[in-house]
């Protein structure tokens, strides 16, 4: 075979591979479609508003607790536990109406790269001036 063509084969099927490999796929978002009547309560506290709750009067865990979703904050490690569906109607219902746990538990590492990123070290100093 001549080498002329076996070449422009080879360089049209590397293209070929290239391309496929290459070509963005479509990623879909979610849709506010279904949040109709959402919104959060978090320590019995729900609507827009600013307020501070005293860490004194958290507990060892609270309740995040929306019209679609539930869940269970730890207050010492920001870990989330039982995220679960609560089946509420909705036009896009993935659930069948029925409660259903995404996950158990996903806990923050604050060894990680991200969690250490979060602190400073003791003392720690932030100089401020005019310029």
């Amino acid at each position: 075979m001549n080498r002329r063509i076996v070449r422009g084969a080879v360089v049209a099927a590397a293209w070929a591979a290239s391309s496929i490999v290459l070509v963005p796929e479509v990623a879909l978002a979610a849709s506010s479609a279904g949040c109709d009547g959402g919104g959060f309560s978090v320590l019995g506290i729900s609507g827009t508003q600013k307020t501070t709750v005293p860490a004194r009067s958290v507990g060892d865990r609270f309740l995040v607790k929306g019209k679609y979703v539930v869940f269970t904050v730890d207050s010492a490690t920001f870990g989330v536990r039982d995220w679960t569906l609560t089946g509420a109607p909705n036009p896009l219902d993935i659930t069948g109406e029925m409660p259903t746990i995404v996950f158990a538990s996903k806990i923050p590492d604050p060894t990680s790269a991200i969690g250490s990123a979060r602190t400073f070290p003791a003392p720690a100093s932030c100089p401020m001036g005019r310029g």
